[in-house]
């Protein structure tokens, strides 16, 4: 379709078998005795600045009668305008010619290749539709909400005279609830008027901002024979944008919860337009079931509900308002929080949330004193009170610094005891651990199922310094150097085999003048196995003693030295300490602890500083930090490592498998970052990590898990030391959203 007095650019080209256009190829163009119009131009394959042999074979033969000949290369063509909108390009391989008209009608153009070999592929026709008019549609506007708004669509002829009997069709494809008038109807066709309008008014049929789509439609009454009756000659989009205050309410909160649990809800009032919003209030419809805590910005009490009062809000803004409940007892909550604006404006927005009952029950008993360096064992009950399975049952420890687990786990601590039966009691559960420092160290178990069940409980214990003894009295003729010198060890006076306890060795200067190159071993029975001891220490006696030096103790300074040993057979086990310095002189203290417990079969001290083959080990844990979690969530987790060597361990090298399609969101740590091959994030290789040294900061991997089920990560450990790799796995549960 083309206007009258325009010029159209027909392109052919012959192909061979494999598709490609033959060059120098005859092409001829002929335009049907019955079409309008006539040809304009052949095409000269090189273009206006191509020599005049590119010609050769091209010539219009008749206004309807034209031949050329296919181009040896591509060129480009222009109209003789400075617009390079309006060129064109013909192909290696085409040729091109040019048709005009100057009245409305058909042209049809068949185009022959008498060189083609088959003759169902050696002609196509081209037909074009001339029409003499042009039209103007309606620009983009912006109106009130609720007010009228017209569109005026201008048809006419090439003169400039009306397109009578033509008409344009309005349709309403998008956007805020609209009619055209008088009816409300969503599509209307409207007659060109004698001025060559035609013109319609749109009615909102709502307040709310927004923009309308309207899709324009031109359309010509058939004029001849076999022509339906109507025939769209082009189509283009207006639109209307509306302009208006409005509000919008979104709740967000828990979907399931426990009675008694404290719940937050998220109250988010937006105002989507793009006008102020006018002393807008929210109010709230509390159940009955939820007893309301507390809330920010705090609300007016009116009643039974609760009024916030948000004054005006701006276009596109937010505002928020949270607020705390408890939860009654059981039974399904729908939170409801109305909104209202000047210009009647409202919004309401509400989230149901299921309160049960958990059927989780959790005891936790324990001493309530302990000496620091003694270790204090907690027992724990865990039940299942209902009359179904409880699935994916977790167990989670978060405990003080003041307290040291007895197996060097870091907080949280957590045991997935997995499904448990109905009426299912496990009484076979314990914590243990080290008390470091005096003082109140409290921790927190919480156990949780499948389906929001949950239980939690709080112990705490008071750790007391062990009682000092009295300074021993000086022996007869002793120097004041040596009466100076005061070595004091403690250490528990009863360990299970194979659990940890912490010996304290303290020694002061208790006199006036320094003391100076001080030599400190600390010596244990085979019933004790030292694993860990203050920096700066060294193994001696394979491994069943650790030796310090100090180079000097101030007056009235002390010196505190730490050994944590696992308990190895049963028995009394002695340990004792020996202080001696340059001048000579000596001290010790010694302390016994009762080992108790079956000895393992194998009691091979494979882990004990300076053994053997003087090896330790690396330590690696992974600790989740979001367990469980939903589809969507952040899942956390905390990669440690621990050199437990007796020597310094290098070139060590972290390697950490994801699951496949998880998308990484964070990785943090030392170092540089680590590159990620598919599943496998591999860090960079740590340089060195010292006796008994901690990496700081840990590793830390964030992961948005897309799919339910088990989250599983696994941490693979190599270095210089290390004979095998050391391998370690988590995993985290991830519920549906």
């Amino acid at each position: 379709m083309a206007p009258v007095g325009s010029e159209v650019v027909l392109i052919a080209g012959l192909c061979d078998p494999d598709g490609h256009y033959v060059v120098k190829q005859p092409i001829e163009w002929i335009l049907s005795q019955e079409s309008v119009g006539h040809f304009v131009d052949i095409g000269e394959p090189g273009g206006a600045l191509m020599p005049p042999m590119w010609n050769v074979g091209s010539k219009k033969v008749a206004s309807n009668y034209a031949v050329s000949r296919t181009t040896a290369k591509t060129a480009v063509f222009t109209r003789g305008t400075a617009k390079p909108n309006d060129d064109f390009v013909v192909k290696r391989g085409q040729a091109w010619v040019s048709v005009t008209s100057p009245s409305e009608g058909l042209s049809h153009v068949t185009v022959w290749a008498p060189q083609a070999e088959g003759w169902d592929v050696r002609r196509q026709t081209a037909t074009i539709h001339w029409v003499d008019a042009q039209w103007q549609l309606p620009a983009p506007v912006v109106a009130r909400a609720g007010e009228r708004q017209e569109l005026r669509t201008r048809v006419t002829r090439t003169t400039g005279a009306a397109a009578k009997g033509w008409r344009v069709r309005y349709e309403i494809t998008d956007g805020p609830a609209a009619g055209f008038a008088p009816s409300g109807a969503s599509q209307v066709d409207m007659p060109v008027d004698a001025n060559g309008d035609a013109v319609i008014e749109i009615l909102p049929q709502t307040t709310t901002p927004g923009v309308t789509q309207v899709r324009i439609q031109i359309i010509r009454p058939g004029e001849k024979s076999g022509e339906p009756s109507q025939i769209v000659l082009g189509q283009g989009y207006t639109s209307i944008t509306w302009s208006a205050a409005g509000l919008n309410v979104q709740v967000t909160g828990p979907t399931r919860a426990g009675a008694g649990d404290v719940l937050t809800y998220r109250v988010d009032v937006t105002n989507p337009g793009d006008l102020y919003a006018r002393n807008v209030v929210l109010q709230d419809a509390l159940p009955p079931t939820l007893e309301r805590t507390s809330s920010v910005p705090e609300g007016r009490q009116l009643g039974d509900y609760m009024e916030w009062t948000l004054g005006d809000v701006g276009p596109r803004e937010v505002r928020t308002v949270t607020v705390t409940c408890r939860a009654q007892r059981e039974g399904v909550i729908r939170y409801c929080f109305r909104t209202t604006g000047e210009g009647n404006l409202r919004a309401e927005g509400c989230c149901e949330t299921d309160i049960f009952t958990s059927k989780l029950a959790l005891e936790v008993s324990g001493p309530e004193t302990v000496e620091v360096g003694q270790t204090v064992t907690y027992r724990i009950r865990v039940a299942n009170t209902s009359d179904a399975p409880l699935t994916n049952v977790v167990l989670v420890d978060r405990f003080d610094a003041g307290l040291r687990h007895s197996e060097n786990q870091t907080s949280p601590i957590e045991r997935l005891l997995g499904t448990m039966a109905a009426g299912e009691v496990r009484s076979d559960l314990a914590v243990s651990f080290i008390a470091t420092l005096p003082g109140r160290h409290c921790h927190t178990l919480e156990i949780s199922a499948d389906g929001g069940h949950h239980a939690s409980e709080q112990r705490c214990v008071e750790a007391t310094s062990p009682a000092r003894p009295d300074p021993p009295t000086p022996p007869p003729g002793a120097t004041p150097e040596s009466a100076a010198l005061q070595v004091r060890k403690t250490g528990p006076a009863r360990l299970e085999i194979g659990k940890t306890g912490l010996f304290l060795i303290e020694i002061r200067n208790a006199g006036t003048t320094p003391i100076q190159n001080i030599r400190v071993i600390d010596r244990f029975e085979a019933g004790l196995r030292p694993v860990q001891a203050t920096t700066g220490a060294v193994a001696t006696e394979a491994g069943q003693a650790i030796g310090w030096t100090i180079r000097q103790i101030a007056p009235g300074a002390v010196e505190l030295r730490e050994v944590e040993c696992s308990g190895q057979r049963p028995g009394d086990a002695v340990s004792e300490v020996t202080v001696t310095t340059e001048s000579g002189l000596k001290e010790t203290s010694k302390t016994s602890t009762a080992i108790v417990g079956e000895a393992p079969a194998d009691d091979v001290n494979l882990d004990a500083p300076g053994g053997a083959d003087g090896a330790g080990r690396l330590a690696v844990s992974i600790i989740s930090l979001d367990n469980p979690v939903r589809v969507g969530q952040s899942a956390r987790f905390l990669i440690e490592l621990r050199n437990d060597h007796a020597q310094a361990d290098r070139n060590i090298i972290v390697t950490l498998t994801l699951p496949d399609g998880i998308p990484v969101k964070k990785v943090s740590g030392p170092g540089v970052m680590p590159r990620l091959a598919g599943n496998i994030l591999r860090f960079e290789p740590i340089a060195e990590l010292r006796s008994r040294e901690a990496l700081r900061p840990p590793f830390e991997v964030e992961l948005t898990p897309t799919k339910a089920g088990k989250l599983a990560i696994s941490a693979k450990v190599e270095s210089l030391r290390t004979r095998e790799p050391i391998e370690q796995t988590r995993e985290t549960d991830v519920l549906a959203q």
